[in-house]
């Protein structure tokens, strides 16, 4: 699954968090040569059962939006 976040959110910089809440995602960044995508990521869920996949959504998740909320949008004072 790719997601697309909020461009003040670096997800790379917040995958440790992620890993705290015992989530994974693949960095956007990580996707493309040459070029940086700081604002999206991959999530993998072939190794899950399908009731977990909503559990696997929530922790990133939740990762992402404290991050977003914790910052002033782009052009803000």
């Amino acid at each position: 699954m790719w997601i697309e976040i909020l461009e003040l959110v670096n997800a790379g910089e917040l995958l440790s968090q992620a890993l705290e809440e015992g989530a994974a995602y693949i960095p956007g960044a990580s996707f493309f040569a040459g070029c940086e995508s700081r604002d999206a990521a991959g999530l993998n869920f072939t190794a899950v059962a399908p009731q977990e996949i909503t559990e696997g959504i929530r922790r990133p998740a939740n990762v992402l939006c404290r991050a977003a909320a914790s910052r002033k949008p782009v052009g803000s004072q």
